[in-house]
């Protein structure tokens, strides 16, 4: 855990200092991107980061981001869009199927309600 948490400090002073700065370099300058200044700034990678759960920025997964246009983009909150898109593959693993994905390292890490 304090791995994670160091890792995690890393990022916000390193990479999401840079990403901020990018954002805001777009936001003073939108018109000679010719983008609205209303755009959000969305963050998609195939292995995102533990920052994506703590990040002003909004960070989702490819897969994330494909039911977040597939769903008409009802929220800009992290959290909203991935318990919408995790509750719709909840209903499809048995406590034992994560139990045997974990143990065979197909997954990482513990589900519990």
């Amino acid at each position: 855990m304090a791995k994670t948490r160091q890792h995690l400090s890393t990022l916000k002073s390193t990479w999401e200092k840079k990403v901020l700065k990018r954002v805001e370099h777009f936001k003073v300058n939108h018109q000679n991107y010719s983008i609205p200044s209303t755009y959000k700034y969305i963050v998609v990678s195939s292995f995102p980061e533990i920052i994506s759960h703590y990040s002003e920025l909004l960070v989702l997964s490819t897969n994330e981001f494909e039911n977040w246009l597939k769903e008409g983009r009802t929220s800009e909150d992290f959290k909203i869009i991935t318990d919408s898109f995790y509750k719709i593959h909840e209903k499809n693993y048995s406590d034992e199927d994560l139990k045997n994905l974990t143990k065979s390292g197909i997954i990482f890490g513990n589900f519990s309600k």
